[in-house]
């Protein structure tokens, strides 16, 4: 196998950001205390090619799983595992498989499903077995990872833990944001862990939230499979729902990649994806905390109207939020009207917050010519009107 050179350098600078982004939670919690939100980038934790290749490990994870049981809804019985290891590794160690099996299985059915397989099976172990299968080369012996890609992510996670417990000590939620696509998966998987390590507090209530981005097609799937696996394990789900900010970039990848775009095709179906999630969350019994991100308003006025067929304490788990200096009416008329409305606003170096602010001007270009900027538009003159004449228009 190759050995992979990481730049240490880059992990002195990830060291770094944690002190950022700390800073960011006590300048929050002095500003607003006990309502303040902050955020962070995971791939500012630990260096991006390393995300990639634990999300390519969390891909053959999955897949691994699927070349075991052939139908998708299916489990796996005692027998059957047992009946993969032994033809990957060609022994056969009973006492070990059955040891193994018990702590896979998590509800004890004595199956084990796609979820606990995935919970429960460290990419580390994952390695060890595809390093025992025969013929593994190519774009799949790039997954498997090294002790050092091992002790690396294990650096990453301890600087995600720092920030989530410096939130939780002072009460400040943290957004961890979406990325890119090819390292959302090992976002996901970190923002998992942290939710079930610090969502559990109900005095507190839920501290970490991940986002999703919905423009991507399997959005909805994947917030359905994450409130089950949240339902399941006792911890509270919490989310920001955005519509996306890499949509330019990965319509070139998938495009360069030869393969079919995650974005969704257009406009509308964006839409309808967020209102799904939005309403997949609003129904769901567990009561997921939700930060509804947007500067749409018809996306806003499907979830006032959403809300408003939900019991009034449900109010309490839903915000709405804007970027500061972005779709101002939006957010001062769901103030006025008794909602949870914040303004965010990007914090750090000017080398960092601008190729962020970069992301969201593309965003909204994406949505020129869209009955949501003509409203916006209206609503600009309106003010302007206001503004010089001292009357409405």
């Amino acid at each position: 196998m190759q050995a992979r050179i990481f730049d240490y350098e880059g992990e002195r600078r990830c060291d770094s950001r944690v002190d950022l982004v700390k800073a960011a939670i006590s300048t929050v919690d002095r500003a607003v205390q006990g309502k303040g939100i902050a955020a962070m980038k995971i791939s500012a934790m630990g260096p991006p090619v390393l995300l990639e290749r634990m999300s390519d490990g969390i891909r053959e994870l999955q897949s691994f799983y699927s070349h075991l049981c052939d139908e998708q809804e299916c489990a796996l019985s005692y027998e059957e595992l047992k009946e993969a290891l032994v033809s990957v590794s060609g022994s056969c160690n009973t006492a070990d498989i059955e040891d193994r099996f018990a702590e896979l299985d998590d509800d004890g059915d004595g199956k084990v499903d796609l979820m606990e397989w995935m919970n429960s099976v460290s990419l580390g172990e994952l390695s060890e077995i595809m390093m025992r299968e025969p013929g593994v080369e190519g774009p799949r012996l790039e997954t498997v990872l090294t002790e050092d890609d091992l002790r690396l992510l294990q650096s990453m996670y301890h600087r995600v833990d720092a920030v989530c417990k410096a939130a939780f000590d002072s009460g400040v939620k943290i957004l961890i944001d979406a990325e890119w696509t090819a390292i959302q998966p090992a976002i996901d998987k970190v923002a998992t862990s942290m939710m079930r390590k610090y969502n559990r507090d109900d005095r507190k209530g839920p501290i970490v939230f991940n986002t999703y981005q919905t423009y991507l097609k399997d959005a909805r799937q994947r917030v359905r499979r994450d409130l089950q696996m949240a339902q399941r394990e006792g911890y509270r789900f919490a989310c920001k729902v955005v519509r996306g900010a890499y949509i330019v970039s990965e319509r070139m990848k998938a495009e360069e990649d030869g393969r079919e775009s995650p974005i969704c095709d257009t406009y509308e179906a964006t839409s309808a994806s967020y209102h799904g999630v939005i309403e997949d969350l609003l129904d769901h019994a567990s009561r997921p905390s939700i930060i509804i991100a947007t500067h749409n308003a018809e996306t806003v006025k499907f979830a006032v109207g959403k809300l408003s067929d939900c019991p009034p304490e449900r109010r309490d788990d839903v915000m709405f939020a804007q970027l500061y200096g972005m779709a101002d009416p939006i957010t001062y008329i769901l103030a006025k009207e008794g909602y949870r409305a914040c303004k965010l606003v990007p914090y750090g170096p000017i080398s960092n917050v601008v190729p962020y602010l970069i992301r969201r001007a593309q965003e909204n270009s994406a949505m020129l010519g869209t009955p949501a900027v003509a409203q916006e538009r209206a609503l600009l003159f309106a003010e302007a009107w206001r503004r010089l004449t001292g009357r409405g228009s």
